[in-house]
């Protein structure tokens, strides 16, 4: 057999491998130590919320007690009576639970889907970070600053409320749209619609992406199929349809005040101007919203995927802080999406700060039936956190020029 004389480049150097696999241990430790530290996280975080279970609030009393009452009694014809002012989604879970776990009381029935949705928020928060940052240590932070978040728990366990629902599919749908999955981002936005009409308040940032072309047009039709599927169970079991479309309809006019204790704009003015100020409200809202599209549209650079989570944020606060008639809840997808970009942009640290503090001081009315601050002054902590992502999207959008390439999700 002929010698064969092997290129030095070639060879391969037996003594790189010890380095080479003491460099792959030391990879495997690290993710080991990442895997039990987001453990022990998450068991904190939920002997927190179980603590928090036995409460029950004045909701929970007047509501939601009821409603599951009426599941327990009724059974499968529950679902044909318009016994709650939520959409039949939110019945078909408590309906669910009702028939899991049967033993269950009323109140921890009704606390424990949404504490399940609690960790299913904290996973689609760790995708997106993940998809946007590329970094296992930030995306198993965002985890569990979601998961431990205090108006996270508090909404949850203490409150009972439901706003993780929606607000879960909305994190799942920007997870979607940085992964170019745009099929399924508009569906998860359908399911997060098909919740809560409070969904709207990404509608903004989406229709924003539609117009810039990121979105194909034909992926709008898409949207409205959850919805039109959530309503068939409760239309077959004799619920007039017409009622089931008007559901959102019949909700928005149902509280005439300026703000429900929501930390907005509207905590500025007095009450008894309502008639006039709500009507200009909701121009004054449209106006802003269209504004907040032209800064996406008029950009003057490529759109990167951290950026995406940034316009989704500022879109989620700019809505309910402009728009009358809001309740203190509905700033609970901000509070999300608040965490969620200062992985991506750690100097807006100030803002989900701001935002947790804005939506404690005003759940307290309804927990503790206290007032730690006016209302008119804790406004003004989620207007500071809309003027920093406000600067901080117009800088990136306007000014920042990138000084080597980088993975982008459009080209224009």
């Amino acid at each position: 057999m002929r010698n064969v004389k092997i290129p030095e480049q070639r060879m391969i150097h037996l003594e790189k491998f010890p380095s080479r696999v003491s460099g792959a241990k030391s990879l495997l430790y690290k993710n080991r130590f990442l895997a039990c530290f987001l453990l022990a996280g998450m068991i904190l975080g939920l002997v927190i919320r179980y603590r928090l279970l036995p409460f029950a609030s004045l909701d929970f009393w007047l509501d939601l007690n009821n409603w599951y009452e009426k599941i327990r009694n009724q059974g499968l014809s529950s679902l044909r009576a318009d016994f709650s002012n939520y959409s039949p989604s939110y019945i078909y879970v408590l309906f669910f639970i009702h028939g899991l776990l049967p033993s269950l009381t009323n109140l921890f029935a009704v606390k424990f889907p949404s504490v399940f949705m609690d960790l299913v928020c904290a996973f689609f928060a760790f995708g997106v970070i993940l998809s946007a940052t590329r970094s296992n240590l930030r995306a198993s932070f965002a985890c569990l600053s979601v998961f431990l978040a205090p108006t996270v728990i508090l909404n949850s366990s203490y409150w009972g409320q439901a706003d993780v629902f929606y607000t879960s599919f909305l994190v799942l749908a920007v997870w979607l749209l940085i992964s170019k999955r745009f099929s399924w981002a508009m569906l998860s936005y359908g399911v997060a619609l098909a919740f809560k009409l409070q969904s709207v308040f990404l509608g903004p940032f989406l229709a924003a992406l539609f117009l810039i072309g990121y979105i194909p047009w034909k992926k709008v039709f898409l949207i409205p199929i959850p919805y039109v599927i959530s309503i068939l169970p409760a239309w077959i079991a004799g619920r007039p349809l017409l009622q089931l479309l008007m559901i959102f309809w019949n909700q928005a006019g149902t509280y005439k005040r300026l703000t429900l204790n929501a930390a907005s704009a509207y905590a500025w003015f007095f009450e008894d101007q309502y008639t006039l100020i709500s009507k200009a409200g909701i121009f004054f809202a449209a106006a802003i919203c269209l504004l907040f599209i032209a800064l996406i549209f008029f950009r003057k650079r490529k759109i990167e995927s951290g950026e995406i989570v940034l316009l989704a944020t500022l879109s989620v606060f700019l809505v309910p802080f402009f728009l009358p008639s809001m309740h203190e809840r509905y700033f609970y997808p901000a509070d999300v999406f608040s965490i969620l970009v200062v992985f991506c942009y750690p100097e807006l640290f100030l803002v989900p700060i701001f935002s947790q503090l804005s939506s404690f001081f005003t759940y307290q009315p309804f927990l503790t039936d206290k007032v730690v601050f006016p209302l008119s002054v804790v406004s003004f902590l989620n207007l500071a956190a809309i003027v920093f992502l406000t600067r901080k999207a117009v800088i990136l959008l306007y000014l920042y020029k990138p000084l080597r390439k980088k993975r982008t999700l459009w080209h224009a």
